[in-house]
């Protein structure tokens, strides 16, 4: 739900509204990646939820590749939002920031290729595909306490930092640790599915406060 309405209002606000070109507003384009995730955070959602129906050799395929490019789109995401392009309205960004940005963006990409083509076309192997989840996911994790402490004092970042953080580890915590489904309905991985939605509504909401509602791509959020 909330990569989905993220998705929509991002996707309407921007075909309605001309594309700013002003440096004070450009700290923004790190949406599209936001937004780019929520698109992946939709199709992620929807293959796992096929896949858990109908466990077929294709629908596994879909529900391992999505899982792996959520976690990327994620990293994504975080990076252009830790180095925007314009740290501030009045200044040019660094060089230094420009070149961390490509680099981070760059190594994002060669690992989700690299990654896919193994899945793809070497071995479907559901225990390097977590080991791989799990570290870019510890990854995004770290990454996503860094951009909130650099936001440490707006809008209470420290309390989006603390519910994700532990709702992350909790959620971790069901999927890593596995036991026997009580009532034969109720295990470990539903556990852990159940437990990721109310992350990412945690940041959907911050996000929507702090980004949103004071950007020009989201005109009917003020």
């Amino acid at each position: 739900y909330p990569h989905a309405r993220f998705f929509c209002s991002y996707l309407f606000s921007s075909s309605s509204s001309p594309f700013p070109s002003s440096p004070s507003i450009s700290r923004f384009y790190g949406l599209q990646w936001v937004a780019l995730n929520a698109f992946v955070g939709v199709l992620a959602f929807f293959f796992s939820a096929v896949f858990h129906s109908r466990d077929l050799p294709t629908t596994e395929l879909l529900d391992y590749s999505f899982a792996f490019l959520f976690a990327c789109s994620n990293l994504a995401a975080i990076f252009s939002l830790i180095f925007p392009l314009y740290p501030s309205p009045s200044s040019p960004p660094p060089p230094s920031r420009s070149y961390l940005r490509s680099f981070s963006l760059f190594s994002v990409g060669v690992l989700t290729v690299s990654h896919l083509y193994s899945l793809l076309f070497v071995n479907l192997d559901y225990g390097w595909n977590m080991v791989v989840v799990v570290v870019t996911s510890v990854g995004v994790f770290f990454c996503s306490c860094f951009f909130l402490f650099q936001h440490f004092g707006e809008r209470g970042a420290w309390k989006v930092m603390v519910a994700s953080g532990g709702g992350l580890a909790l959620g971790a915590v069901f999927e890593l640790w596995d036991f026997p489904p009580i009532w034969l309905v109720l295990d470990a991985h539903a556990c852990w599915h159940f437990s990721t939605p109310w992350i990412y509504m945690i940041f959907y909401s911050y996000f929507e406060r702090d980004y949103c509602s004071s950007s020009v791509f989201f005109p009917f959020l003020k």
